[in-house]
């Protein structure tokens, strides 16, 4: 009977050790830090393009106890606050967001016609408080607690998302948060919602997740994915 209960132990470890493996090997290939796996996710075809980058890194989050530390040094990158230096930030209109963005270098927005780089954050931030005006003002949802609210624009094509809502510091079962997108949708894996188009589903969208965040930190990611998609629709 001692022996049966030692080789149950053995089993049970080697099966946990395998699964905390294959977990690690998930989030390492999702994030593009296995072996040519980021090669991979940037010439993929359009049709793997994930809108939102929410619900991996709420699942990362979720899940980083269960990972090898290194695992953790490798995607801790992934979960830290987006750091400003060199950025420049611009309030909008009603004061409801700030917008930071890289004047220069490559994470900075690509000049389009009509507009050059300070013409398109104005666009930008005029575009979520008309999302702000919908979703809050319109439909009576609660704002998020952050004023002026951070929004981040970085390039994510290599990352394959539209836009990405973190959360920040947990009180309760509500979170602070903030959002970060595409600098300016302008690479071919956005067609044919490039520009202009892009930008205003990813806003409804995104700053939808900042007000589930201020509601309850615990929703179903399945569920705020759905009323997400829903609102880029009805904003």
């Amino acid at each position: 009977m001692k022996t049966f209960g030692i080789l149950l132990c053995i089993v049970y470890l080697a099966t946990g050790s395998a699964f905390a493996g294959e977990l690690d090997t998930y989030y390492l290939q999702q994030f593009g830090e296995l072996s040519d796996n980021r090669a991979l996710l940037k010439n993929s075809p359009a049709s793997s393009l994930r809108k939102c980058g929410m619900p991996l890194k709420r699942s990362l989050k979720n899940d980083w106890h269960k990972l090898e530390q290194s695992t953790q040094y490798t995607l801790a990158k992934y979960l830290a606050l987006p750091a400003t230096t060199g950025m420049t930030s611009v309030t909008s209109p009603s004061g409801n967001f700030i917008l930071w963005y890289f004047p220069s270098g490559s994470d900075a927005p690509t000049p389009v016609a009509p507009y050059d780089i300070s013409g398109w954050v104005q666009t930008v931030a005029a575009t979520f408080d008309y999302v702000y005006t919908q979703e809050v003002n319109q439909m009576g949802y609660s704002p998020p607690t952050t004023r002026p609210y951070p929004v981040f624009l970085k390039q994510l094509a290599d990352q394959r998302y539209f836009g990405v809502t973190d959360s920040d510091t947990l009180t309760g079962q509500t979170a602070t948060s903030y959002i970060t997108i595409d600098n300016d949708f302008t690479d071919s894996i956005y067609h044919p919602y490039t520009g202009i188009p892009a930008l205003q589903i990813t806003a409804a969208h995104e700053f939808h997740h900042a007000i589930q965040f201020s509601y309850n930190f615990y929703f179903e990611p399945w569920y705020a994915e759905a009323t997400s998609s829903w609102m880029e629709d009805e904003v």
